[in-house]
């Protein structure tokens, strides 16, 4: 293999890692602050997954639907971030608990998962990283989930993530062949969703990594102007009576993504309220919709409309929409929107051409050779071109032109 494809898809060396990073302050965080994280690293932390998702409605109703399946995919072609973006589901549309597990030798044996993963009611369980089992483990594994299913008369659901290379193998399980076990390939990436998942981690990295590394100071969001008010009103609200009546509120999808952080007091009511208010308001999605706001709206809809507290509610989130307003741009520099042809910014880059077809380039790189693990080649090959417009390899000096890009893609593959 090329030493430079060796980088670009396994990981730069001590020099070539120093000097990209050197280019990506030069470049996003103008030369003025430290910079450690990759904003084209494969994994990206939790604190950010949401905005760097890119969504496929086809493919996440998997994750709601009922019934039994093994969803595969070749290597790099989204299933772990598709298990982890999923982890805030708690429930499926037939009501099931939704239980996540990732998968190690250890937790093979039936008696096992049951053990710690199941306490006999209705769930489903979302097993991933079965990549650490032989074929005839995983086997077993899909054989006696299906028992259990099969056992428990259908209470128990599953989903299992594998690589598309045990396909054939799933295949020949008699559950598949009779209809039991349904078996879901993820589909190929096209250039739209390749281009938006490029966009879409510079935009989570500029507005996540930043405030998370303490780059950038925290928006500050406006005060409550009657919390008292408020207060009173959620204290006639059962689901604050304890920290598991209020999780069960955040099954809701509208507010789902802030589950995990929920603060979790021990305690009277009234603390539990006041720490919930102080959390959600000070929450928003990447819609730039309140947390708050919406979990009252959550609230109301589950609120018959004659009771009195659903008139209080409403009016509530009125005064409060009126109140919420994000930090003003005219205070702030602006972030790019990188939706857009953010190569345009991009140093070392030889001329007008060359910005204008650098991001089509790597789709196009992709798309034609293995758009089947479209993710993790469009990430590798963007670290490529900016590791070279950074100057990490002699045979690549900048200013780069459109050339060297496609002599990229070439020793890439």
């Amino acid at each position: 293999m090329h030493p430079i494809a060796r980088s670009i898809r396994y990981g730069f060396t001590g020099t070539e890692y120093d000097k990209y990073l050197k280019f990506i302050n030069r470049w996003l965080g103008g030369g003025q602050r430290r910079i450690y994280m990759d904003p084209f690293a494969i994994h990206v932390p939790p604190d950010i997954l949401d905005a760097a998702y890119v969504e496929r409605p086809e493919v996440e109703e998997q994750i709601y639907k009922s019934g039994n399946r093994v969803i595969v995919g070749a290597k790099g072609s989204g299933k772990t971030a598709l298990w982890q973006r999923s982890r805030p589901v708690t429930k499926d549309l037939s009501g099931r608990d939704v239980v996540f597990l990732r998968m190690s030798p250890e937790v093979v044996a039936a008696d096992c998962l049951a053990r710690h993963h199941w306490d006999g009611k209705k769930a489903k369980i979302l097993i991933h990283d079965t990549e650490c089992l032989s074929e005839h483990s995983l086997i077993h594994l899909i054989d006696t989930l299906q028992q259990w299913h099969n056992q428990t008369s259908g209470r128990l659901n599953f989903i299992v993530f594998a690589n598309r290379e045990r396909k054939a193998s799933i295949q020949e399980l008699d559950y598949v062949k009779q209809g039991a076990l349904d078996i879901y390939d993820l589909p190929a990436w096209n250039e739209s969703e390749l281009r938006a998942l490029l966009g879409q981690r510079l935009a989570a990295w500029s507005n996540g990594f930043i405030d998370y590394q303490g780059f950038k100071e925290p928006q500050k969001h406006p005060g409550i102007t009657n919390p008292s008010k408020l207060y009173r009103l959620l204290e006639n609200f059962d689901q604050f009576n304890s920290n598991e009546n209020l999780i069960a509120v955040f099954v809701d999808q509208r507010i789902a993504l802030w589950r995990n952080e929920l603060p979790q007091p021990s305690g009277t009511k009234t603390n539990r309220i006041c720490q919930t208010i102080d959390y959600l308001w000070r929450r928003e999605n990447k819609k730039g919709e309140n947390g708050l706001i919406l979990f009252l709206y959550v609230l109301l809809d589950s609120t018959d409309p004659e009771d009195r507290r659903a008139q209080q509610l409403g009016e509530l989130i009125q005064d409060l929409e009126s109140e919420w307003h994000p930090p003003s741009s005219a205070t702030e520099v602006s972030s790019p929107d990188y939706t857009l042809n953010w190569a345009e910014q991009i140093p070392n880059l030889g001329d007008k051409d060359t910005r204008q077809d650098f991001i089509s380039t790597i789709i196009k790189g992709v798309v034609n050779v293995a758009p089947d693990q479209g993710p993790i080649h469009a990430l590798n090959l963007a670290r490529g071109f900016i590791a070279a417009c950074a100057g990490c390899w002699p045979q690549y000096r900048p200013p780069l032109g459109i050339a060297h890009l496609n002599a990229l893609v070439s020793i890439y593959w």
